[in-house]
């Protein structure tokens, strides 16, 4: 894991890669062939009540989480048209949708992105729960994928979705 830049608050750090793929299976397949790895996590996820450009939507997505390297692997796969990730695949095809950071809290980031005229293209409560919040901040005119805020540094994103889908299972 490496160190954020100060505008992220202190200890804030880079965790996730996440992109987005037309064929979940298809990926998957690529991933065993060409690393010999499978997916730590497969979930069929659907976040009801997000927001999405300003509009409360259900969001529904394939997931795959991979160990990869030291850092989580987020692959998505849209289920259905209202969300950011089926956003990004029409408009860019399949590959990087975004980098996260994970924070002790979004306030900062919500100040920083504010200054910069930066808007949430989508936001809503993790799949953790506890009160946990994710924001998916529009910088792909600059950047070309989005940059994610995730309220969570108690304890690695990773461990805890180890945990939650164990107890669910």
């Amino acid at each position: 894991m490496s160190t954020s830049p100060s505008v992220f608050g202190e200890g804030a750090t880079l965790d996730q890669i996440g992109v987005v793929v037309e064929d979940i299976d298809a990926f998957a397949s690529s991933m065993r062939r060409l690393f010999g790895i499978e997916p730590r996590i497969r979930s069929r996820n659907t976040y009801e009540g997000s927001l999405y450009r300003g509009e409360v939507v259900t969001a529904e997505v394939d997931t795959l989480f991979y160990d990869f390297f030291g850092i989580e692997l987020e692959v998505h796969c849209p289920r259905n048209a209202t969300n950011v990730w089926h956003e990004h695949l029409q408009r860019s095809g399949p590959g990087l949708h975004h980098i996260r950071v994970n924070l002790a809290s979004n306030e900062q980031a919500v100040m920083h992105f504010t200054e910069l005229s930066i808007d949430p293209a989508a936001q809503g409560d993790s799949m953790l729960g506890n009160g946990i919040k994710y924001t998916y901040w529009d910088t792909v005119p600059e950047l070309g994928f989005f940059v994610e805020t995730f309220n969570n540094l108690i304890r690695r994103p990773a461990d805890s979705l180890r945990t939650e889908t164990a107890e669910r299972e």
